[in-house]
């Protein structure tokens, strides 16, 4: 898989992360280095234990990685969660699983496209 390819499957534009970036070799570094990140993992965690204020801090983080990186899809359902957690109605994440599965889903996708990314850039 190109990194043009990627960008395409996760449903984002590379011309637009080329330019901030600057670099094809720059960016494969930066987003195989997502996986790294555990961002998603503690948001995951920290909604699980009602932790509302970690979990904004993550989702804040994880929202900012994925804009940085051109993970629009992802950045959005991310930035949805950082919002609620940022507002007082936090009782809408109890209810509304649609805005975590979405997330989900969304990580999901990026993460799987990462790791077929991977198998052409690194042995």
């Amino acid at each position: 898989m190109t990194l043009e390819a990627f960008y395409q499957q996760i449903g984002s534009n590379y011309e637009n992360v080329l330019k901030r970036l600057l670099s094809e070799k720059r960016i494969v570094n930066f987003v195989i280095r997502f996986l790294e990140d555990d961002s998603f993992d503690k948001l995951c965690q920290s909604l699980d234990n009602m932790d509302y204020d970690t979990a904004f801090n993550y989702a804040h983080n994880l929202k900012g990685l994925a804009q940085n990186l051109g993970f629009e899809n992802l950045a959005k359902s991310a930035g949805k969660i950082s919002d609620i957690l940022r507002s007082d109605n936090k009782n809408i994440l109890k209810t509304s699983h649609k805005l975590i599965n979405d997330l989900i889903s969304d990580y999901n996708d990026v993460k799987a496209a990462i790791i077929e990314l991977k198998k052409k850039y690194e042995p």
